[in-house]
């Protein structure tokens, strides 16, 4: 089965799913990304199973408005998501991210 943003779920690995949401090919248009993000969201919502989810994000610039996209993301898919990993965001960015996190109470 494929995931809005076109990524195969579930991909089975290490005895659990794992489940890569891809944005990169969105970093022009943050009202697309946003848009995938609430896809993903109800896709996520209507599995059984909890996975391991990790964010493409290679190239997207972090606004104010994709960063609340993507902690409202977060912290509504808390219970179905196990693990949470970020790849191709700079370090800086991912501090940004933790902080909004942290000030949620979800770091």
């Amino acid at each position: 089965m494929k995931s809005p943003s076109g990524s195969n779920f579930p991909y089975y690995y290490k005895d659990g799913a794992l489940h890569g949401v891809h944005l990169a090919d969105f970093r022009k248009d943050s009202a697309k990304l946003l848009g995938i993000l609430a896809e993903e969201k109800k896709f996520l919502e209507n599995q059984s199973i909890t996975s391991v989810t990790w964010l493409d994000m290679y190239g997207i610039r972090l606004t104010k408005e994709i960063l609340e996209g993507l902690r409202s993301f977060i912290m509504n898919l808390s219970p179905k998501i196990t693990k949470c990993g970020l790849v191709g965001v700079a370090f800086f960015d991912r501090f940004r991210i933790n902080r909004l996190l942290w000030k949620k109470n979800l770091g």
